[in-house]
């Protein structure tokens, strides 16, 4: 008895065997996501890396990787402007291992800190010449500037400035 296959699932059957062999050769296939981890918005380009292999993400933020071998793997992923991320993720022959990354950066961890500022010496004299109840010129220190650091004119006009104020 001669059993004979229809033509579409001969080629089927061929065109599955690749993978079968792979399959049987102890390779595997690792597909995911990348995204960033404080916007949680995926990223476009990112570079996925493992045994030799790289792909770039889609859209979506998704990348698949056939064929790395099976076994511990260290997985690294890259974005420009994020900190690059290496993972060790096991893969068993003939399967496929899904991961996902959350990429970040330093500048997200910044420590506290406080602002701080005082009236602003001009603003704080036009305000006093506002506010009086008689006539006051009022010339802040900004104005007059910082005596070692003061130009020729500016030097000049600061004498003027003492001389008005006698």
């Amino acid at each position: 008895m001669r059993l004979s296959l229809p033509r579409p699932l001969l080629a089927l059957l061929f065109a599955t065997l690749p993978g079968l062999a792979r399959a049987q050769a102890g390779g595997a296939t690792l597909t995911g996501t990348v995204a960033n981890a404080k916007t949680r918005a995926f990223l476009e380009q990112a570079e996925v890396r493992v045994a030799g292999r790289a792909a770039l993400t889609d859209r979506e933020g998704r990348f698949s990787l056939a064929g790395p071998p099976a076994g511990a793997q260290e997985v690294g992923v890259s974005y420009t402007g994020l900190d690059d991320l290496r993972e060790t993720v096991t893969l068993a022959p003939g399967t496929t291992a899904r991961r996902e990354f959350a990429l970040t950066s330093a500048i997200y961890r910044m420590d506290a800190f406080v602002v701080a500022s005082e009236i602003e010496g001009n603003a704080a004299a036009i305000n006093a010449q506002k506010k009086a109840d008689f006539l006051v010129q009022a010339i802040s220190a900004d104005t007059l500037g910082n005596e070692g650091a003061q130009s020729k004119g500016s030097r000049s006009w600061s004498r003027l400035a003492r001389k008005a104020s006698r």
